[in-house]
């Protein structure tokens, strides 16, 4: 058997649909640009773009410029959104045979929603439709397209309904699919969405799950529903020894610190980098930027402290768009970004 080699991603494809909403209950022009000019109008940006766990990965990591191969596994509508998808992956040099195309659900929608507050601050809402992706169940994986692939990941758990149905034996279905991925000497990784905090209890039933979970790769809020566990640090440990993960990586987002932690690295910290004003367009798809980068230096075989860099340079870098991607860079520019930026 030679060398596992390549990325796949199993899981969202979804459309994002992504509005400013400048100062709600103000009177602004939408796509002002288009018609108007001069200082005394607003005007709020909307696009269309790809989002999901599976092509912000796929897309950030063919961005970086990597030599092996990404494959992309999923489910769309016969619609003009699954066309968007469609193109997108030819726009990237990536295949869409393991795509599947069903007539009977639209493509899966979210819309996101910047909204500026007359503070100053920016915060985002998101309207999500699970279309296609809601019917996207283990019997559609296509596994054949993950063979020889060294690294596999799954999700977003908790945003696909059938993948987070309770297992008495697994914690979710989805535990199931990792173990099988596990069975083909691919290294699994695994990513969630974070629901309202009073939904939390729904991160309880993955904890089964997580002893087939090689890497993963989460936010502070996700890793405290899991655990029960707030403090960062404790927490990433936690998943480790009390859950089974080999590799455990929190990343906080703009707090201040991502830690990484194994039991032969220990624990790991990185602090996140400064990001300028006029580099910051928006952070939707950030996590999954973190993650791309991450993944990237594992399949690398970088040591555990340049992946967490490289993955933390990653997420600072696609800030830059605000779309979920957009901004990503080659992986010269990302090691230079990361040795030459100061960090906060």
């Amino acid at each position: 058997m030679g060398e596992k080699y390549g990325i796949g991603f199993a899981g969202s494809v979804v459309i994002d649909m992504v509005s400013e909403v400048l100062e709600p209950g103000n009177m602004v022009y939408s796509d002002g640009s288009r018609y108007l000019s001069g200082v005394d109008f607003e005007s709020e940006k909307s696009e269309y773009s790809t989002g999901g766990l599976a092509l912000n990965n796929s897309f950030n990591l063919k961005d970086m410029g990597v030599p092996y191969p990404i494959r992309v596994l999923g489910k769309i509508g016969q619609d003009e959104n699954g066309q968007r998808v469609r193109d997108a992956l030819a726009a990237h040099n990536l295949s869409d045979a393991s795509l599947i195309t069903v007539p009977d659900h639209p493509t899966s929608v979210c819309h996101v929603l910047y909204i500026h507050d007359s503070n100053g601050s920016v915060n985002r809402t998101f309207r999500y439709y699970f279309g296609a992706m809601g019917d996207y169940g283990p019997s559609d994986i296509d596994y054949e397209a993950l063979e020889g692939l060294k690294i596999a990941m799954v999700g977003y758990s908790l945003l696909m309904p059938i993948f987070d149905r309770e297992d008495s034996e697994y914690g979710a279905v989805i535990g199931r699919v990792l173990k099988k991925i596990q069975a083909m000497g691919i290294i699994t990784c695994l990513d969630f969405v974070t629901p309202k905090r009073d939904k939390w209890w729904k991160f309880k039933r993955f904890q089964k799950t997580l002893r087939f979970v090689d890497i993963l790769s989460i936010g502070e809020d996700q890793a405290e529903g899991i655990t029960g566990i707030a403090d960062e640090k404790r927490a990433v440990r936690s998943l480790v020894d009390d859950y089974g993960v080999k590799t455990a990586v929190v990343h906080c987002g703009n707090r201040g610190k991502n830690y990484l932690y194994t039991p032969s690295s220990g624990l790991i910290e990185q602090s996140i980098f400064r990001v300028p004003a006029e580099e910051y367009a928006g952070n939707v798809g950030a996590g999954d930027a973190f993650t791309a980068g991450l993944l990237h230096g594992i399949h690398q075989g970088w040591d555990e402290k340049k992946s967490l860099k490289y993955a933390t340079a990653a997420a600072a870098i696609s800030l830059g768009s605000l779309a979920s991607t957009g901004a990503m860079r080659n992986e010269k520019y990302i090691l230079n970004y990361m040795e030459t930026r100061p960090l906060l």
